[in-house]
Order: C-alpha cells, then structure tokens, then sequence
C-alpha cells in the first residue's frame, strides 16, 4: 500500500489557485502565488514558485477562501509543470479542519469552480 493512501486523513486531488504568505526570520513575511497539488484535512501539497524551509509558518488562502494555518513539514525536489519550474511543499495545518467544515470549503470550491467555468463558457461563445 502506497503512503498517499495510508493517510490519516486521506488527501484529494485539487488543483486550486493559492496565496502563501510564510513567516520568515527577523518577522520578515514573503507572499507567494502557488496552486495546489492535493488537499486533505490535515494539510496539503502546495506548488510554490519558491524554496520555503521546514518548519517555516505559514497562511494558505485557497482560490481566496479565509486562511488556513500552517507549517512547512517537506519540500522538494524541484519539477516542471504547467506553471513553469516548481517546488511541491508539504505543509500540515497547525488545527485539523472538522469534517464538517472541509466539506463546506470543498463544496464553495466546487461551486467556484463551475460559477467560473460557465462565465468562460458564455463569454468564449459570445466572442464569436
């Protein structure tokens, strides 16, 4: 049995616009565009432009959801994808999110996701 399903909290593919602001040494923060690669109740796998450390804190906000509190667990190596040259991240959410209330954000991100999906659609056929 592979490790990704051995999960105490079994994370799903997600692919989702993110804002990562990290806090660094000296309370210097740096805020970075990224996307989400998996998302669980328990953290996520997060594609960052950008090396961020373990265990460096950090705030995740998903396609503009509220924020999520977090900490760099792995990170790495490098690889390339649709968004250019990337470093996955690990990062586990310093509270579990209740089952409840990741269900909520799923269904909000669902819903998003469709909402913008037929804006596109409309516009792309009225361009014609």
């Amino acid at each position: 049995m592979s490790p990704f399903g051995a999960r105490r909290h079994p994370r799903m593919r997600l692919y989702l616009p993110s804002r990562c602001t990290a806090l660094l040494p000296r309370d210097r923060t740096v805020t970075l565009e990224g996307k989400t690669d998996t998302v669980g109740r328990g953290g996520l796998r997060l594609l960052l432009p950008t090396l961020l450390k373990s265990p460096t804190p950090v705030t995740v906000s998903l396609a503009g959801e509220g924020a999520l509190k977090a900490r760099v667990v792995w990170a790495g190596p490098t690889r390339r994808t649709d968004l250019g040259i990337v470093v996955p991240h690990g990062l586990r959410f310093i509270e579990e999110i209740s089952a409840f209330t990741f269900a909520d954000l799923l269904a909000t991100l669902r819903e998003r996701r469709r909402s913008s999906g037929a804006r596109a659609s409309r516009s792309a056929s009225g361009s014609r």
